[in-house]
C-alpha cells in the first residue's frame, strides 16, 4: 500500500513539476498541452491538423515515418491506423507503441484528441478557480462520448462519431497516394476502447479492423443499439479485445453498464459477427508474459473476433521504446512502484510482452472489400 501511494504521489509531483518547468523533463508533457495545442509529438516528427465539427475545433496528430513513404513507393498505398486515448488522456500523450509499430511496419498512425470535460468532485468556485484547480491537479480531462454514461463528453452531447467520420476521409484525401482506404484500422484504450467499439457498431465502410484495450464492451445490449439492434445496418468487422486480469479500473469480469467484462464481451462480438462455435484457445508465454488468446473464426465476411487475456495485465500495459510521458492513470491506476535506478515505471508496462504488436498482427490481416 505504501509503495502504491508513493508511486501515485511521485506521478502527481512530476505532473506539477513539468507544468512549472516544461523544459526540464524531456518529452514529459503536462496535461495542459491538450488545451494549449502544444506540439508534444514534435520530437517524433508528427504533424498536427484540425477541422471544425459541430462548432468545435477538433484536432489530431499524424505520424508518417520514412518507412511508410518507402513502402508506398515500392508496394503502393499503406495502411492508416487510428488510436484513441483513454479518459484523461491526450492525443499528444499517445500510446508510444503505435509510433514504434508504424516505423517497423511502414504505415501511418493518427492520434485524435477528445474534448475536455469538468471534474465533478471539484466544487464551483468564483473567479475561475475551479478551472484553475482542475488544470493544476489533472490538466485537461479529455474524454470521448462512448455511450457508456460514464464521461462528460456524453453529458455535453459531443458528436465524436461525426468527428471521426469527418476526420478519416479528410486524412485519406490529404494523402491519396500514400494511404490505402481499404486498410484503415482503429484502436483505443479504456474510454477510447469503448469509443472504438461504438464507432465500429454505428458506421460502415470505414474500418477494416479494430482493437479495444482495457475497455471490453457488450455490443448487443448497450445504449448504442436500442432493443439489441445496431443503429444502422451493421456489417461484420474484425474485433480484438485486450484486457488484464488485474485491471483495477475496468475489471476483467465485472459488469459496469455496457462494460460487460471481457469474456461476455467476446461472446457478444462473436454473436453479432455471426461467428460459429467453438472458440479456439491458445496459451502463450510464462510468468508475467503469459496470456491466453481466444479466437472465433469462420464469422460473417470472413472476419475474426479475439480476446487477449493478460494474466498479469493492469489497466495500462503498453510496451514502447520512446521516452515516457505522464498519464493520469499513473495516479489512479494500480501501477507498481519500482526502485532505483528507475523510481517509477509508467503505464504498468509488461516489459517483455508487446501488446501493441499483438494488436497490429491481428488487424493487418484484414481489409475492406470493394475499396
Amino acid at each position: 500500500m505504501a509503495e502504491l501511494l508513493a508511486s501515485r504521489l511521485l506521478a502527481l509531483y512530476l505532473r506539477l513539476y513539468s507544468s512549472i518547468y516544461p523544459d526540464k523533463l524531456t518529452h514529459v508533457a503536462p496535461y495542459g498541452t491538450c488545451k494549449k495545442g502544444s506540439d508534444a509529438l514534435s520530437w517524433l516528427g508528427a504533424s498536427r491538423s484540425c477541422l471544425e465539427h459541430d462548432g468545435i475545433e477538433r484536432c489530431w496528430y499524424m505520424y508518417s515515418p520514412p518507412s511508410a513513404l518507402e513502402s508506398s513507393e515500392s508496394d503502393g498505398p499503406v495502411p492508416l491506423h487510428i488510436h484513441l486515448h483513454g479518459a484523461g488522456g491526450c492525443a499528444s500523450l499517445p500510446s508510444a507503441g503505435w509510433g514504434t509499430q508504424a516505423r517497423k511496419n511502414g504505415f501511418v498512425v493518427v492520434w485524435p484528441q477528445g474534448t475536455s470535460s469538468s471534474l465533478s468532485f471539484i466544487p464551483d468556485l468564483p473567479f475561475g478557480l475551479s478551472d484553475f484547480l482542475s488544470d493544476l491537479i489533472f490538466g485537461e480531462l479529455a474524454t470521448w462520448n462512448d455511450g457508456s454514461g460514464l464521461f462528460g463528453a456524453e453529458e455535453a452531447g459531443v458528436d465524436d462519431i461525426g468527428f471521426l467520420q469527418k476526420m478519416i476521409p479528410d486524412v485519406l484525401a490529404s494523402n491519396p497516394l500514400l494511404l490505402d482506404p481499404s486498410r484503415v484500422y482503429l484502436s483505443g484504450h479504456s474510454n477510447g476502447a469503448v469509443m472504438t467499439q461504438r464507432f465500429v457498431l454505428q458506421t460502415n465502410g470505414l474500418i477494416a479492423g479494430a482493437v479495444a484495450m482495457s475497455g471490453a464492451a457488450m455490443p448487443s445490449d448497450s445504449e448504442w443499439s436500442p432493443g439489441g439492434e445496431p443503429i444502422i445496418e451493421y456489417e461484420a468487422t474484425p474485433m480484438m479485445l485486450i484486457s488484464g486480469t488485474l485491471d483495477g479500473v475496468v475489471p476483467f469480469s465485472e459488469r459496469r453498464g455496457p462494460l460487460a467484462g471481457a469474456i461476455a464481451s467476446l461472446e457478444g462480438w462473436a454473436f453479432i459477427n455471426g461467428c460459429p462455435d467453438p472458440v479456439n484457445v491458445v496459451v502463450s508465454g510464462q510468468d508475467y508474459t503469459e496470456y491466453t488468446q481466444y479466437t472465433y473464426t469462420g464469422c460473417d465476411n470472413a472476419v475474426e473476433v479475439a480476446l487477449i487475456k493478460l494474466k498479469a495485465g493492469h489497466h495500462t500495459f503498453t510496451k514502447g521504446v520512446e521516452p515516457f510521458q505522464i498519464s493520469l492513470y499513473n495516479v489512479i491506476a494500480d501501477c507498481p512502484f519500482r526502485g532505483p535506478p528507475f523510481f517509477y515505471e509508467p503505464d504498468c508496462q509488461l516489459e517483455k510482452l508487446d501488446t501493441t504488436q499483438l494488436a497490429w498482427d491481428f488487424v493487418k490481416r484484414f481489409q475492406l472489400l470493394g475499396k
